[in-house]
């Protein structure tokens, strides 16, 4: 049974390493042959087109169409080429298609589809310079594939013939050169293993064999040698566990009295180990014993951590994530030393829990970066000082304002790094001394380019022996222009409301003018008979009296004047109109007349008449005669239009070119269910940056004093909260500006905006 065993292991291994060994060189070859495919076919794909384009050139030159299509049938021979398609550009000839039939023989088709896996290549046909015609040559490399295959096949059976041979040769060989020798000695060392050592080992083999039976005399020998040893041997071990007991006892009781987890430990493996070891990973003793630990105690990442401090000697201390028994994970402490352990190099850890420690830390962090993320939220510059004048602190509005990173701020001299409060830093010095808060109200600081108005406080650091001090720098710059707008605002409003009071007044006394004009103009004329009756006790006629006032003009004059105060009247009601309350209420107007009415209004206007004479400007108008009617609150539309016409003033008087006319543009046009209004000028533009504030209340271009920044930023609430429409803008430098107004015409869709309509007005002040 062993010799057949043997046999067959040895010829079973030589035949599979033989059997692998060709079979893998077989493999190898017909991939290698597989990969060189595509560049083979590619070449052969190249050379073949090549020289279709050489040969076929005379022919096609000749036009011999015979002579052609045996060149054509000759190349198709090769079985790779799937098709070559002959195309021509004049002559008689014009294309030849040959493909593969059925039986795979060559034949002419109509036309060819290339499948998947060919390769295709075209090639002009030349004549000296001439440009004949083209050729296109179709490649498939599945009879190259067969032709491989095939070739493995046949390696692959004379590789199993071989193998065959190569099992009877090596049977025979193993049997008469290895088994015999090897079943006596099989049959000796059974007998000596029974404990008979007078066994006569007879193999006169010079080689291995042979050197194997004389080991087998010199074992026999050596081992009635260390029976006796052994016999000794077992009594000092004896004595030496017995104080190896009580070292251990010793050293048990050394380790529980520590606050670490102690284990010593030989390529993972547990010599010994204290309880807090144990309990610290919930495992028993006899759980460890003789058990590789690290897996069982760290994670898979930390046991890589691990191995690799191990094989650096590192002794630590290094933190790494343990592992309890029931999966839980938490961050450890380890340090290792080398030492000596019963005759042996062992590796003693000491370990410690870190999640106590871990904790606090992390709560330490939240609290940091919660101060911090107050600090950083503030909208002020908070700039932390020593008393030596150095940066301890930098919040997110310090590094937005001069562009500077905390790390690179901290440390630094205040001067340095913030050279515009080079002068809050001698009364940092007097409120750490002092500790008192020191202020400063709109100080003027050059941030880039710009001079903004700060409030400068300065907090003394006075707690925990802590010696520096906080500056506070809160930007005022809009807070003072809002203050002065507000100012201005109200000086407006009282102005407005005066102008309104004195347009009622003017208007009663001019009622009574136009009324005494038209009766003296009626009293000059024929026609009335009490005219005629006065005329003649007066000694003269109507008629007479008629003909003096048209001689002398009298009758024009009283027209004139009748003109002049019907439009004094016409400003009075307009202005009237415009001054009045609205009363929230949405009413059906044509845009039309609101928009003149307005151009009357601006041109009366009396700031306008002063600074850009409105009656110069040139007004085209080009309105929609079918536009409908609009649901709107008429004066808050007024004051819309009336905005917009005074920018467009202002915006056109300040072009320099003399030769430019100021022309005001204003269109209107339905468009769905909205009302679109255009107010265009030909004025001085405005930038990107002056168009995307341009809506913002307070925002203005003007210089101070000659505007508020209300105008448009109400107009804009007036025309997108109120009545629920839309306003933008379109304008670049140079080219003027264009203000498009869109609002809605079923009166639904101003209804739904009462409530932002009060809203506004509120805003509004009204």
């Amino acid at each position: 049974m062993f010799s057949r065993s043997l046999m067959i292991q040895l010829s079973l291994a030589i035949v599979l390493i033989t059997s692998v060994v060709l079979t893998g060189f077989g493999l190898y070859r017909y991939q290698k042959n597989l990969q060189r495919l595509p560049d083979q076919l590619s070449k052969n794909l190249e050379l073949t087109a090549k020289r279709l384009s050489i040969s076929l050139r005379t022919p096609v030159f000749n036009f011999s169409e015979y002579e052609t299509r045996d060149i054509i049938l000759s190349e198709m021979e090769d079985l790779n080429i799937a098709a070559i398609t002959v195309s021509l550009k004049d002559g008689y000839l014009s294309k030849f298609v040959y493909g593969r039939s059925k039986d795979n023989q060559s034949a002419p088709v109509e036309s060819y589809v290339p499948k998947n896996g060919e390769m295709h290549i075209s090639r002009k046909i030349f004549y000296g310079r001439e440009e004949l015609g083209e050729v296109d040559l179709y490649m498939t490399p599945k009879y190259l594939k067969e032709q491989l295959r095939g070739t493995f096949f046949s390696d692959l059976f004379q590789i199993i013939i071989l193998d065959a041979l190569l099992i009877f040769l090596v049977i025979l060989f193993v049997r008469l050169r290895f088994i015999r020798p090897i079943m006596q000695l099989t049959a000796v060392s059974s007998e000596i293993s029974k404990g008979r050592l007078d066994q006569k080992i007879d193999v006169k083999s010079r080689d291995e064999i042979g050197v194997l039976a004389k080991s087998f005399t010199i074992m026999r020998d050596a081992i009635q040698k260390q029976i006796i040893d052994l016999n000794n041997e077992i009594d000092e071990r004896k004595e030496m566990e017995k104080k190896l007991r009580l070292s251990e006892s010793r050293f048990r009781q050394f380790s529980n009295a520590t606050w670490e987890a102690i284990v010593i430990h030989k390529d993972g493996e547990i010599l010994q180990a204290n309880e807090l070891y144990y309990e610290l990973f919930g495992y028993s003793e006899e759980e460890l014993r003789g058990r590789n630990a690290i897996p069982l105690t760290v994670t898979p990442d930390s046991m890589k951590y691990m191995k690799d401090k191990i094989a650096s000697n590192d002794p630590g201390p290094y933190e790494v994530i343990g592992k309890k028994k029931d999966g839980t994970e938490f961050p450890i402490e380890i340090r290792v030393r080398v030492m000596e352990y019963h005759g042996q190099m062992v590796r003693v850890a000491a370990i410690r829990d870190l999640t106590e420690q871990k904790k606090a830390e992390e709560e330490l962090k939240h609290l940091r970066n919660y101060l911090k993320n107050i600090v950083d939220s503030m909208p002020s510059i908070l700039v932390g000082v020593d008393h030596h004048g150095q940066i301890t602190q930098w919040n997110l509005e310090a590094e937005r304002t001069t562009g500077l990173g905390s790390k690179e701020a901290n440390g630094k001299k205040l001067v340095d790094v913030f050279p515009q409060l080079s002068n809050a830093l001698e009364k940092v010095l007097q409120a750490v001394q002092n500790r008192q808060v020191r202020k400063d109200s709109k100080v003027p600081l050059q941030i880039g380019r710009v001079t903004r108005l700060s409030d400068i406080t300065i907090y003394p650091l006075i707690t925990n022996g802590v010696e520096g001090a906080v500056i506070r720098v809160d930007d005022i710059t809009e807070r003072v222009r809002i203050e002065e707008m507000i100012v201005q605002s109200e000086k407006m409003l009282s102005v407005g409301g005066l102008a309104a009071g004195m347009a009622h007044e003017i208007n009663n006394p001019l009622a009574g003018i136009l009324q005494n004009v038209q009766v003296l103009g009626n009293r000059m004329r024929v026609g009335l008979p009490k005219n005629e009756e006065v005329a003649e006790e007066c000694g003269t006629t109507i008629q007479c009296i008629e003909k003096y006032g048209e001689k002398r003009g009298l009758l024009s004059m009283v027209g004139m004047i009748m003109e002049a105060g019907r439009r004094a009247a016409k400003i009075v009601e307009n202005m009237l109109s415009f001054s009045r309350k609205d009363q929230g209420r949405f009413e059906s107007h044509r845009l039309s007349d609101l928009i003149d009415r307005t151009i009357e209004l601006a041109g009366s206007d009396y700031d306008l008449k002063k600074k850009y004479d409105f009656r110069q400007i040139q007004i085209i108008r080009e309105y929609d005669e079918n536009l409908p009617e609009v649901c709107c609150e008429p004066g808050k539309i007024q004051q819309v239009f009336l905005n917009l016409f005074k920018n467009a003033a202002h915006a056109m008087v300040s072009v320099k070119d003399g030769l430019r006319t100021p022309c005001l543009m204003i269109r209107t046009r339905h468009e769905n269910r909205m009302v679109c209004i255009e107010v265009e000028d030909n004025g001085v533009g405005m930038d990107e940056e002056t168009r995307k504030r341009i809506f913002e209340p307070f925002f203005t271009t003007k210089e101070v004093g000659s505007g508020t920044g209300l105008g448009l930023s109400i107009s804009y609430f007036i025309v997108t909260e109120d009545h629920g429409g839309d306003m933008t803008v379109e304008s670049s430098p140079g080219k003027g500006a264009k203000f498009i107004l869109r609002l809605p015409i079923h009166p639904d869709q101003a209804e739904g905006n009462t409530d932002s309509t009060v809203t506004s007005s509120f805003r509004q002040g009204h």
